[in-house]
């Protein structure tokens, strides 16, 4: 998918957010979860964010062609010190999760990021 495909359907995907029910999301973990309670309380009254914490609950959207989602992971790795990610993906097909393998994860491998299961005999 294009990096021009992937943004039109991010976008697509947070238009297509259920408000009342991403308000009700960010009421409850502000209300429930210290650590986001003031983050989230001051983003309340902005439709767009709210659709945005919809979508990714407030985490980092990451865009692009492989080599860019991968460089963007690596900002993360050089500037945050950021050593593990978790990753959701807004479409639930096995097909997204199969193209990020295929096609990330080996750029990845080439930087340093991450290792293959297999060559390190899989185990942690």
């Amino acid at each position: 998918m294009s990096t021009g495909n992937t943004r039109r359907v991010s976008d697509w995907i947070t238009s297509a957010i259920d408000l009342p029910a991403a308000r009700a999301y960010v009421k409850s973990i502000s209300q429930n979860i210290s650590t986001y309670g003031d983050i989230y309380k001051q983003y309340a009254a902005d439709d767009e964010v709210v659709r945005v914490i919809g979508v990714s609950s407030g985490a980092i959207r990451i865009h692009g062609s492989p080599r860019q989602v991968a460089e963007q992971i690596k900002e993360l790795y050089d500037t945050q010190e950021c050593r593990g990610i978790a990753l959701t993906f807004p479409l639930w097909h096995i097909e997204e999760i199969t193209r990020f393998a295929r096609l990330v994860l080996p750029i990845l491998e080439e930087m340093g990021l991450w290792i293959s299961p297999h060559t390190r005999g899989w185990s942690w």
